[in-house]
């Protein structure tokens, strides 16, 4: 295992100093699964004074010091070092009363979430693993260190961590952590919603975000009640050939791993179960399911307090997924104009995961590829789709004329639109000759 050499150096310095320091937890995993740790996390049977005291020379920083934990700056490289430790009851379902400091690394790794997580690394002493988690990761699964019911009751956010690791690593959760996962679903209602999110965010961007979604149903319908409807919903249709979660489900595995889109996948569908009707030959509509989709996407992540801007994307992707968008040059230029590239090409993804999850539609694939190969021309040869690409702007209304106020702002749409639809080139002579023809009207 190549730790950096300020890793190194935080071990070495607690050796010198007679304690014992273990690389522990997602870092461990992560090498072994031949991933570059994101950061290294160090436990050491130092007690936190004494830890600060090893580096007297180096800034440290009090993390969270009434759980044994200091962060260590070395070298720019921010690592938490934190004591051995035993925890005292969870009454809050989050964490621990209290901490008692310990000598013993087994006693610090029992206490943690899943084996696969209950890692110790030493460049000397090599792996310890005393739960199995070396067997876990090589058979990719997800289990629970002791009794599942005991560590999700301890900190219900485990029940949701275990789906995000299942989305991330692509690992299968164990029978007994799924059935105590099922079963304690409801005690995420302890947990804030901020924190719930993030490992919503967390499992949605994971490239087994589908299956992770599809296998723990109970525990994402925990907090997102309105899935619940979708599970089973037959559409009726001859375009949809499975329900609606399934076909969710299947249009977020055929999704790009983008965070908005995939948000934006998963609620797309979701006002379906309330808009449904059935006509004279039994065939299914959904007629406004779009706009009811996007005011539960709206509701739902209000109350998830998601950001803002992330939201408001989102929502409009969902209220718009069903937009037509013919595959001409104006009609491309006009979306454009509206949207903005970033959105349009997010929208066009969640279209194409849409289809995709459809009685498969070739023709709507091709449509939505030569959408997107006009998307690509527009941008690429530099052309107009809007004010800020047209070849004049208020100054130079002004200086033929025009007073400044609405109708100079009219003019430059009227300008505008004849740029997008073609029936004007984009030349500054043509189209102050044209704009003058509007001056006095």
């Amino acid at each position: 295992m190549k730790f950096s050499d300020n890793v190194a150096k935080v071990i070495s310095a607690l050796n010198s100093a007679g304690f014992e320091a273990y690389a522990v937890g997602g870092c461990v995993r992560d090498s072994l699964l031949l991933k570059t740790p994101h950061d290294w996390d160090i436990a050491t049977n130092a007690k936190p004074e004494q830890i600060k005291s090893c580096f007297s020379g180096e800034k440290t920083i009090n993390t969270g010091i009434r759980y044994g934990t200091v962060t260590v700056v070395m070298g720019g490289e921010n690592i938490e070092v934190t004591s051995y430790r035993i925890d005292g009851g969870y009454s809050d379902g989050r964490r621990p009363d209290s901490v008692m400091f310990t000598d013993s690394l087994r006693d610090d790794l029992c206490r943690r979430d899943f084996t696969i997580n209950a890692l110790a690394y030493h460049p000397e002493h090599g792996i310890v693993d005393y739960f199995g988690g070396r067997d876990d990761i090589n058979n990719r699964v997800i289990r629970c260190v002791g009794d599942a019911g005991t560590r999700f009751s301890e900190d219900a956010l485990r029940i949701f961590r275990a789906v995000r690791f299942s989305a991330q690593l692509g690992f299968e959760i164990e029978t007994k952590t799924a059935a105590a996962m099922e079963k304690l679903a409801p005690s995420l209602k302890k947990i804030s919603a901020e924190r719930v999110f993030s490992e919503l965010c967390k499992t949605l961007t994971g490239d087994g975000a589908a299956s992770a979604v599809s296998r723990n149903t109970r525990v994402i319908s925990e907090v997102i009640p309105e899935i619940t409807p979708m599970i089973g919903f037959e559409q009726h249709s001859k375009y949809h050939r499975l329900d609606v979660f399934s076909h969710t489900v299947k249009a977020l595995e055929n999704s790009p791993g983008d965070l908005t889109v995939r948000l934006a996948v998963l609620f797309h569908d979701i006002g379906k179960p309330n808009t449904f009707t059935e006509d004279e030959n039994g065939e299914g509509h959904f007629y406004g399911h779009a706009a009811e989709s996007a005011r539960i996407t709206e509701e739902r992540l209000s109350r998830l307090r998601c950001p803002g801007d992330l939201k408001s994307r989102a929502v409009y992707l969902v209220k718009h997924h069903g937009d037509e968008i013919k595959p001409e040059r104006a009609a491309v230029k006009r979306v454009l104009n509206k949207m903005g590239e970033d959105t349009l090409r997010q929208l066009l993804a969640l279209k194409r995961a849409d289809v995709s999850a459809t009685a498969f539609d070739v023709k709507g694939i091709t449509l939505l590829q030569a959408i997107e190969s006009i998307l690509d021309k527009v941008l690429a040869e530099g052309e107009a789709f809007s004010l800020n690409r047209l070849a004049v702007n208020g100054q130079d209304l002004i200086s033929i004329g025009f007073q400044p106020g609405k109708k100079l702002g009219a003019v430059l749409d009227i300008l505008l639109d004849g740029v997008i639809g073609g029936s004007l080139e984009n030349e500054r002579d043509l189209l102050l000759r044209e704009a003058k023809k509007h001056r006095d009207c």
